[in-house]
């Protein structure tokens, strides 16, 4: 094997653990969506097993689908938009869907089997949800279907990108006023707004439930996070990305002074140069964009620079202060 993916199971649990003391393990619904951001949904279903009562968020009915065939057996939530053929399927009972505009609630009030249902509101986001000038006119069409009506939820738009939340705050607000309004409807339901950047930064937020998607994978969702994050707490918050890709080096060479490395020779070496050749390119998914010394790998823990362009199944970096670096070496 040239290259390969390693997942590691305890940094998952550990990022899980720290989540689950920030907003509390009841309110953590967890987002499994897009084959877990890349990791592999049915993998990490496997090493959540002991976590299966858990919620989990995902973006189509497929998804839902895998998620319950793998054996959870928690509420798993469909976030994405649907379309007419979507609501008529026969679903799990554990599965329920989310509906944000009048057109899909129409066909959905047609129904005579109803799915469980999550109404979703835009507070500021520009995308999916009713707006809060629909209040009246949607509770008078759910006046006599309350009780396939599970959720209100929401979305931030600016909270991981900015050090202040002023924005984030204006949504908060209005949030609060649906529901006021929700509550006077007399519904019983879970409300959730939040996802990673809130979750750690914004308490009030917190609700019934929290989408934890990057983080649970153990990545900040931006520096602005974490420097917002270490701004008002002195907890030390150790998210520990649970992926790591490796590939096995097949060339070392040492090339002169002058030397074109790459397509375009768009790198040509200052001195003499050891390179090591990967195999990995952007058909295995590097970006290309990161070609001309703009990114690293890992070889025998230092850091070297990727020289020239990124090849469609090679990348060449540059190994001149590492020692003893073979074919067959790791690379991270």
């Amino acid at each position: 094997m040239q290259t390969w993916i390693e997942i590691d199971k305890s940094a998952l649990l550990h990022n899980l653990q720290i989540l689950s003391a920030i907003v509390g393990e009841q309110r953590l619904a967890i987002v499994l969506k897009a084959n877990a951001y890349g990791h592999g949904d049915a993998l990490l279903c496997e090493m959540l097993h002991g976590h299966r009562q858990l919620t989990v968020c995902v973006n189509t009915i497929d998804e839902a689908r895998k998620i319950f065939s793998y054996g959870w057996q928690g509420t798993i939530i469909v976030m994405g938009g649907l379309l007419t053929a979507d609501l008529a399927e026969q679903l799990p009972a554990t599965v329920e869907l989310t509906i944000g505009n009048f057109d899909l609630l129409e066909q959905w009030l047609a129904l005579d089997n109803k799915p469980s249902v999550h109404i979703k509101f835009d507070t500021g986001m520009g995308r999916q949800g009713f707006m809060i000038d629909d209040l009246d006119l949607l509770f008078k069409r759910l006046a006599s279907h309350s009780k396939y009506i599970v959720g209100i939820s929401s979305h931030f738009a600016n909270v991981e990108d900015v050090l202040e939340q002023d924005y984030a705050e204006q949504q908060l607000a209005k949030f609060a006023v649906i529901k006021q309004r929700v509550c006077r409807e007399g519904l019983k339901v879970k409300y959730h707004i939040s996802a990673s950047a809130s979750a750690l930064l914004l308490p009030d937020s917190h609700y019934h439930l929290c989408r934890v998607g990057i983080s649970l994978y153990g990545l900040w969702p931006s520096k602005a996070t974490r420097l917002s994050y270490h701004k008002i707490s002195d907890h030390k918050l150790d998210l520990c990305p649970i992926l790591t890709w490796k590939a096995r080096v097949t060339t070392v060479k040492t090339l002169p002074a002058g030397s074109c490395i790459g397509y375009g020779c768009t790198y040509r070496t200052e001195r003499l140069t050891k390179i090591a050749v990967l195999p990995v390119g952007y058909y295995e998914g590097y970006p290309r964009q990161l070609s001309g010394a703009q990114a690293y790998v890992l070889i025998g823990g230092k850091r070297c620079a990727l020289l020239g362009r990124v090849c469609m199944n090679m990348m060449i970096v540059d190994v001149s202060h590492v020692t003893n670096v073979a074919v067959g070496e790791i690379a991270v």
